[in-house]
């Protein structure tokens, strides 16, 4: 996750609202026209990379997120892993608890009929909600992983699934579907044990010992901080 390019030069523009923008593809052909295939990092990219390295892999999510809302108005992947890194971790709006921005997007896919996969992925992309800018970034084998998680997890209360072994694709293999009631979790999140854990960098999301969550400023920008904590308790956190 943590590589990519951090020179002037980058193309695209910073993202706004909640979502990372979408993956930034380059013609690798004209790009080894353009420059040597070799380019040694500047002083400042191996210091920046060696700096959202060490914060990345922090247990604390806070400083990392701190660092990439500072610095995102000088740097598009910076306010891009910002928004990645924290669209994994669950809201909070006043009092009440939501879902992270990424299941929200996910699970808004599911109806009382099953799905796969890999009709999930070609909706969401054709849909361009919010979600392809998400799977632009994670690709498509991370949705049937996070499906099957929140299918495994406390019983299978919210999401059920179902095999079909003889489908070799991860894509296909299995099908889901909201269990009956299980789609009010969109509507709020009733505690951080109700969803499964996101292991990210040296944090985990929905960790209820450890309660990270995803507030927005003034200006729409997320940022973490603990949960019932103001911003000085998050320092050192």
């Amino acid at each position: 996750m943590l590589v990519m390019p951090l020179g002037p030069d980058l193309p695209g523009t910073a993202p706004e609202g909640p979502d990372p923008a979408e993956e930034i593809y380059i013609d690798v052909a004209d790009a080894l026209r353009r420059k040597p295939s070799m380019a040694r990092c500047s002083a400042l990219e191996t210091a920046l990379t060696a700096t959202l390295w060490r914060l990345w892999c922090r247990r604390s999510p806070v400083a990392l997120s701190r660092f990439c809302a500072s610095g995102g108005a000088l740097h598009p992947q910076l306010a891009n892993l910002g928004r990645y890194h924290a669209g994994h971790f669950p809201r909070q709006a006043g009092q009440k608890l939501m879902l992270s921005r990424f299941d929200e997007l996910l699970l808004g896919q599911l109806s009382r009929e099953w799905i796969t996969p890999v009709k999930l992925f070609t909706s969401g992309m054709r849909a361009r909600s919010g979600l392809h800018a998400w799977l632009s970034q994670l690709g498509d084998l991370y949705l049937p992983r996070r499906l099957l998680e929140w299918s495994r997890h406390d019983d299978g209360r919210i999401v059920e699934c179902q095999e079909h072994p003889e489908k070799t694709s991860e894509l296909s293999r299995w099908s889901f579907r909201w269990r009956a009631g299980g789609e009010v979790i969109l509507d709020a999140l009733p505690d951080l044990l109700s969803a499964p854990p996101v292991a990210i960098g040296g944090a985990v999301a929905y960790d209820a010992e450890r309660p990270w969550v995803c507030r927005f400023d003034a200006i729409g920008t997320p940022y973490l901080s603990r949960l019932g904590a103001g911003p000085a308790k998050d320092r050192g956190a």
